[in-house]
C-alpha cells in the first residue's frame, strides 16, 4: 500500500472557515425542496435503511446545495457510485450512537448521521466501506458475489460464513470453522460484518482499492488516514461530490469512530450546513496523519 507522504498543513480558505456555505439555517432541517426521486426510489434501493418510515431525510432536505453547484448526473457514475451518492440522511434531531458506548455524541456536534443500520459494535470508520459494500450488494440480490480476502486470515465468502463458525487467530484474524449451516437473514449479515471489522486494518482495506492519486473524485471513493505503524487512522467516504461552473468541486464526507458508531458526516464548518469541503480542505483534515491517500474501492461484485 503506497499512501501519499505527511504534509505541512496549508491555510488555504476557500468559502469559508471550514467549508463551502450554503444559504441554509443553522438549525432545523433545510427548506423543504423538490426532491430528486419519489419516496419509492428509496424504499426499493434502501430496504434495511428505511424500515417502516415513509419519508427520506437527504442532501437536499437536510443540508442543501450550495448555490451554484449540481449532483452529478446519474448516467456518469456506476451503479454503486449512484447507489452511495443517495443513500439518505437522518433527521437534524438525530445524534450518534454506539452498540458498545450508547449516546456519544449530540445532533449539534455533528452535521448529520448517514442512514444506515448499526450492523455491530466494531464497525469503526475503516469498517464502514465494507458495511456500504454488503448493503449494496443485498440490494443487488448479489450476496454470493461478497468475498474478503484479508492479510492474514481466512477469506470471507457470505456463503462461507453460514456454514462456519467464527474463530480468531493470536494475531487477531478471523477464521472460519466448518459447522453446520444456518439460513441467511440480516442477522447473520450483521454478525459477518462485525466480524470482518473487528478484524481488518487499514491496510487490508487498502489493497481491496486502487489508488486515485490526483484523479477525479466519485461517490463511494476513499480518504484513507493513519499513523506511521497503520494501527490508528481514519476513513472517509465521498458520498457525493458536487460540480459548479467556474468553481472547483466540493466533497460530502462521511466518518465513523475510531470503535464501532454511528455513520455520520462530522461538523466541518461554523453552522450543521455548512458541510461541504473541497478537495484541498479534505486532505488538510487528514495532514497531520503520517500518511494518507485518496482511493477507489475494487470489492468483488461491484460495477
Amino acid at each position: 500500500m503506497h499512501f501519499r507522504s505527511r504534509i505541512a498543513i496549508v491555510c488555504v480558505v476557500l468559502f469559508g472557515v471550514a467549508g463551502v456555505g450554503c444559504s441554509r439555517p443553522a438549525e432545523g432541517p433545510a427548506p423543504e425542496q423538490p426532491k430528486e426521486r419519489p419516496i419509492s426510489f428509496y424504499l426499493e434501493r434502501y430496504p434495511e435503511i428505511m424500515d417502516d418510515w415513509r419519508r427520506a431525510f437527504t442532501i437536499e432536505t437536510e443540508l442543501g446545495i450550495p448555490v451554484g453547484y449540481a449532483r452529478p448526473d446519474s448516467a456518469d457514475l456506476t451503479l454503486w457510485q449512484d447507489w452511495v451518492q443517495h443513500i439518505p440522511l437522518w433527521h437534524f434531531n438525530k445524534g450518534v450512537s454506539s452498540p458498545t458506548r450508547g449516546f456519544i455524541a449530540s445532533r449539534d456536534s455533528i452535521s448529520r448521521a448517514v442512514r444506515m443500520p448499526l450492523r455491530g459494535g466494531n464497525i469503526s470508520s475503516a469498517g464502514i466501506p465494507i458495511q456500504l459494500y454488503a448493503e449494496y450488494l443485498l440490494w443487488r440480490g448479489q450476496l454470493d458475489a461478497f468475498r474478503w480476502s484479508p492479510l492474514a486470515g481466512d477469506t470471507v465468502t457470505y456463503d462461507r460464513f453460514l456454514s462456519s463458525r467464527l474463530a480468531f487467530g493470536p494475531r487477531g484474524e478471523l477464521r472460519l470453522r466448518p459447522d453446520e449451516p444456518r439460513p441467511a437473514s440480516s442477522e447473520e449479515l450483521s454478525r459477518m460484518v462485525d466480524a470482518i471489522a473487528a478484524s481488518m486494518t487499514f491496510a487490508s482495506l487498502a489493497t481491496h482499492c486502487e489508488s486515485l492519486e490526483r484523479n477525479p473524485i466519485a461517490p463511494g471513493d476513499l480518504l484513507i488516514a493513519t499513523d506511521s505503524a497503520g494501527k490508528r487512522g481514519e476513513v472517509y467516504v465521498v458520498l457525493t461530490r458536487l460540480e459548479g461552473r467556474g468553481k472547483p468541486p466540493v466533497l460530502l464526507l462521511g466518518t465513523g469512530c475510531e470503535f464501532g458508531c454511528d455513520f455520520h458526516i462530522p461538523l466541518f464548518g461554523a453552522t450543521r450546513t455548512e458541510a461541504w469541503l473541497t478537495r484541498d480542505q479534505a486532505e488538510q483534515r487528514v495532514s497531520t496523519w503520517d500518511r494518507w491517500e485518496w482511493f477507489r474501492p475494487r470489492f468483488n461484485g461491484l460495477p
